[in-house]
């Protein structure tokens, strides 16, 4: 297994990115889009590591502002995010080699919206996991993230409105969504509209397991999380 540390351009910025090589591989490639506030790529070293002991090659990267990528949190907007997304998947594609349709997106939280936005103008992508998604509605998409897309989230089913549900309605392909049954973050309704905008959803939801996990803390959340894990790694090699 190669661990390369890396920098992938989008727009003017360079984002900080994590590349796992397995050796040998499956011929299967991971993208991870992180979710909201102050999470970055660093989170996902041990799900990679993971990955790559099923021959899964995979990558991790922080959207602009965020770990030790550049650019600023507060000046940044989802839209930006999808952006960065565009960015972290054409540099995959083109240092893997693999085409879309060995590829697989997996969002967490906010991420899972962005990988469902970024979808939709990549129709040949093999599989697209969604762990714990966030959901947004247009409105919120151009806004910075501050006080006022706070706000503009916190008004009730704001989500609603959410591009995520009709780009994810034009894909064909598989989709594994993943929500634990202590999540506090995600309102029911966002779930549920994930589950039937998937036009050929799996559908799971894990006992001990919160918003997300990534790095277990507890007994309880490290039998949950490698359920989570073993429910992606199975997707991915059998999808």
């Amino acid at each position: 297994m190669n661990t390369t540390h890396l920098k992938i351009k989008s727009n003017n910025l360079l984002l900080d990115g994590v590349l796992v090589t397995p050796n040998p591989t499956v011929k299967k490639g991971v993208i991870f889009f992180h979710g909201g506030g102050h999470a970055d790529a660093e989170r996902y070293g041990e799900v990679q590591a993971y990955l790559a002991n099923h021959g899964i090659i995979s990558l991790a990267f922080s959207f602009r502002g965020c770990g030790n990528s550049e650019g600023y949190l507060t000046n940044s907007t989802l839209n930006d995010r999808l952006i960065d997304a565009e960015s972290a998947l054409q540099y995959f594609i083109n240092t893997t080699g693999l085409p879309e349709n060995q590829i697989y997106l997996w969002g967490s939280s906010m991420g899972g919206h962005v990988a469902c936005r970024l979808i939709s103008k990549h129709l040949k992508i093999k599989g697209l996991i969604l762990q714990s998604a966030a959901a947004y509605g247009l409105e919120a998409e151009s806004q910075p993230f501050g006080p006022d897309f706070t706000e503009i989230i916190n008004k009730p089913e704001n989500w609603n409105s959410s591009g995520a549900f009709t780009d994810l309605k034009k894909y064909l392909s598989h989709t594994l969504i993943i929500y634990g049954l202590d999540d506090k973050v995600i309102p029911e309704g966002v779930k549920t509209s994930y589950r039937e905008s998937a036009l050929q959803p799996e559908y799971h939801e894990i006992s001990g397991y919160g918003h997300p996990i990534l790095r277990p803390t507890s007994d309880t959340e490290k039998i949950a999380w490698l359920e989570m894990l073993n429910l992606a790694t199975k997707f991915t090699l059998e999808k």
